[in-house]
């Protein structure tokens, strides 16, 4: 059976925004779409570690969408972030104005490169892929954290400069393929470093998710880095093991 997707679209206004957000999911059809039985995860969309909301879930995206959810039943949320070669999760949370809000809705932080969190493990698409098993020559991987759970997408649409438009299906690939999952944009074949060795180059590759922001300047009144949960307020200011993301393949 086919599904039709449905879009659904609403002028607002900051005095209403919240509520509007309620409205919209009402429209539409979130409650056809998600298991009230399941834990809803929250895949926020950070483009950019730096607040632009343009680019990124802006704060009232991210709020509205949650008290959507409580009203509409769904209790057990989450949110699950990934980091990229560009951006640091822990240093948008904070710059973007989240960690406050979940906070104040006792959301709890899952991190899809920390071990502790979730485990990647082997997956077989039921359907052909065009490139990732070049990108991935050792074996499509994805946490197993997102099994049988409702995830719900907070993109914002905007250009891109290899895919020409980004929206909720390039945030999706974001949460489910670590960061070499870059490497899907271009057209041609994957470079050849990736071919012959595979996931397992991610440690090979300085970036910004390498990179400990605790000692940078914060503005005043900024919470260190680290995920807000609600079982603990450690603030841990883990960074991102991307080597120990995919361990060698044999």
């Amino acid at each position: 059976m086919t599904i039709r997707p449905k879009v659904a679209v609403l002028y607002t206004q900051p005095e209403t925004v919240l509520e509007d957000y309620e409205r919209l999911a009402n429209l539409a059809g979130m409650k056809d779409a998600l298991d009230p039985k399941a834990t809803t995860i929250l895949k926020d969309n950070i483009s950019w570690h730096y607040p632009f909301p343009s680019a990124n879930t802006t704060p009232w995206q991210l709020e509205g969408t949650i008290l959507a959810l409580r009203k509409a039943g769904y209790t057990d949320l989450t949110c699950v972030q990934n980091e990229t070669v560009v951006i640091n999760a822990f240093k948008g949370e904070d710059l973007c104005l989240y960690s406050p809000i979940f906070r104040r809705y006792c959301i709890p932080v899952l991190y899809n490169f920390k071990d502790e969190d979730m485990t990647w493990v082997p997956y077989e698409p039921k359907g052909e892929m065009l490139v990732l098993h070049d990108i991935y020559p050792q074996g499509i991987h994805i946490p197993d954290y997102l099994f049988g759970k409702n995830i719900v997408h907070l993109p914002t649409v905007k250009c891109h400069i290899y895919t020409t438009t980004t929206g909720a299906m390039k945030n999706a690939f974001g949460g489910l393929l670590h960061t070499y999952r870059h490497y899907t944009h271009p057209e041609g074949d994957p470079p050849r470093h990736l071919r012959r060795h595979g996931r397992d180059d991610s440690r090979e590759r300085a970036g910004a998710a390498n990179h400990d922001p605790r000692g940078e300047e914060r503005h005043p009144g900024q919470r260190g880095s680290g995920g807000y949960r609600c079982r603990s307020s450690e603030d841990d200011g883990l960074r991102s093991p991307l080597h120990r993301l995919h361990p060698p393949g044999p």
